[in-house]
């Protein structure tokens, strides 16, 4: 195969590369870095890469003969998969690295995009009403409420993968999952089922909320990929005024029912910290597993999100005098710097771990669905509540993300090569000239010191025989 026909299919394979990562819940700006590092990895060190809001292009132009290899995608279907993602970017590494081929990198991103989930069927199945179940008992709900919630969450998950598998956009399975949770709420309180039905419904509804969508896009818009960002966050406006509209409706013709349900985040039990940390655990063990985490790094995520309910919630004196926006604060940044730290660790995009560990830090759905307020005064002191938390979360995480990945790329770039430097100044004029004045001192004392026994055992000698 000649040379030209080589970079044609390394242009095609990261235009993949970077199509699958966007794809699958990476942000922009790693993305670009990681097809970047695979046309160097291929000897295409001229090459470009540009995400231009849910477009990936990349081009590349001949030296010889000025011929141009230029390629561009749509990405239209934006389904986190974070096993997907952890593979793919181990193959970045690979390529960048110089440890496998072009032939080779084209058969493991099939098998790759062809290889089995990381989780049985059931626990996917599961997984968001679980995750729900867990919620509502960390909003200080009973073990009944918990356990409609679940009831419910499993009860509608079929006909939502069924919406996931047509052709139908993430508006309108938003839209179906709000409305008919609330519609069955609405139901189970007039039948007079002894339930807290406004919490029931919060559980309910918390899957549903953006998360992935507002750290993502935050993330680029904070890191420069602006394009990428707002094209993010007008998605996160347009599924929460999904969510805002399908649930009020729903919750109006409830009131013709006689059925009264507010949301709300706050219930009626009081349970000690160790389980609401425990619950918080708990659905970011469940909401990771949603958006399938490897194994490898489940329990990372998991510690992650329980020291994030523990300083939301101020179980801590240190923060217990704060208010409940700079307590989300600070916890949206120690999930932005720790998970960028263990994705450094890793080798893997920080995504892995940010998104999951920010599910205890939404906001309670009231926040986030203003257009229930009772009043237009009470409506617009939602509507700014929930920007201010929502850009909090995002700028939060965001910041602890940028800030940890600068100095990473910092430390390999200055500190690293004067560590080195001055690890093999010591190693050549320190230890090299102590280690041969040893092996000298050593050459010189070994004679001595067996002529001086050769002597000792003479005398030792003399005097046995006198």
């Amino acid at each position: 195969m000649s040379a030209a026909a080589d970079r044609r299919r390394a242009v095609r394979l990261t235009l993949r590369l970077g199509v699958v990562m966007l794809a699958r819940g990476a942000h922009a700006h790693e993305v670009e870095t990681a097809m970047r590092n695979v046309l160097r990895g291929f000897g295409l060190p001229a090459a470009e890469a540009v995400i231009t809001q849910a477009t990936v292009s990349v081009s590349d132009i001949s030296p010889d003969d000025a011929e141009t290899t230029t390629a561009i995608q749509a990405v239209r279907d934006w389904q986190p998969d974070f096993s997907q993602l952890t593979a793919t970017a181990a193959l970045v590494e690979a390529i960048r690295d110089g440890r496998t081929d072009l032939d080779t990198a084209e058969a493991e991103l099939d098998r790759i995009l062809t290889g089995k989930h990381q989780y049985p069927r059931w626990l996917r199945f599961a997984a968001p009403a679980l995750l729900s179940f867990a919620v509502t008992i960390m909003f200080h709900g009973s073990l009944g409420d918990a356990a409609t919630t679940l009831a419910i969450g499993l009860a509608i998950q079929p006909a939502l993968e069924w919406i996931q598998r047509s052709e139908l956009p993430h508006f309108f399975q938003v839209v179906f999952g709000v409305s008919a949770t609330a519609l069955i709420v609405v139901l189970l309180v007039k039948a007079g089922l002894p339930i807290g039905g406004s919490l029931v419904l919060t559980g309910s509804l918390l899957r549903f909320l953006p998360g992935a969508e507002l750290v993502s896009g935050m993330h680029d818009l904070i890191a420069g990929a602006y394009m990428s960002g707002v094209v993010r966050l007008a998605e996160v406006i347009l599924l929460g005024t999904a969510i805002a509209g399908s649930a009020s409706l729903i919750l109006t013709l409830g009131e013709n029912l006689d059925v009264q349900l507010r949301i709300t985040a706050a219930g009626a039990v009081d349970w000690p910290a160790v389980v609401i940390v425990a619950a918080g655990a708990v659905a970011v063990a469940f909401n990771a597993c949603r958006f399938g985490v490897p194994a490898r790094t489940l329990f990372s995520v998991v510690v992650l999100g329980a020291l994030a309910v523990v300083i939301a919630q101020g179980f801590t004196p240190l923060f217990d005098d704060l208010s409940r926006n700079a307590r989300t604060l600070l916890a949206a940044v120690l999930i932005g710097a720790l998970g960028t730290y263990l994705a450094h660790r890793r080798r893997a995009p920080a995504a892995i771990w940010t998104v999951p560990a920010i599910l205890p830090l939404l906001p309670a759905p009231a926040t986030l669905l203003p257009l229930l307020a009772e009043t237009e005064a009470a409506r617009q002191a939602l509507q700014g509540q929930a920007l201010e938390t929502a850009f909090v979360i995002g700028v939060g995480v965001a910041s602890g993300s940028i800030i940890v990945a600068t100095y990473q790329r910092s430390r390999e770039r200055w500190l690293e090569p004067v560590v080195d430097a001055v690890s093999d100044g010591m190693s050549r004029y320190v230890v090299q000239p102590a280690q041969r004045q040893v092996r000298r001192w050593r050459r010189t004392s070994e004679p001595h010191g067996e002529h001086e026994t050769g002597r000792g055992s003479s005398r030792r000698r003399r005097g046995r025989a006198g």
